[in-house]
């Protein structure tokens, strides 16, 4: 299923696609691990930026 969308304000297209997998308990396993594995990474490099951003008087963080 494709879905579009159009911002007339700024005069662009947004397109999203659909899709529904069926993976095999295999995949299941690998799908939760990799997920697990980068939500470690983010929440581990979120903490370092965190103990920077305190050490090097950068706050409030000005994103």
């Amino acid at each position: 299923m494709i879905k579009t969308k159009k911002d007339e304000k700024k005069n662009l297209h947004f397109k999203a696609f659909r899709f529904k997998i069926h993976p095999s308990d295999e995949q299941k396993q690998l799908i939760n691990q990799t997920i697990g594995c980068c939500r470690f990474v983010y929440e581990h490099l979120t903490g370092e930026e965190a103990r920077y951003r305190l050490n090097t008087c950068l706050l409030p963080m000005d994103k």
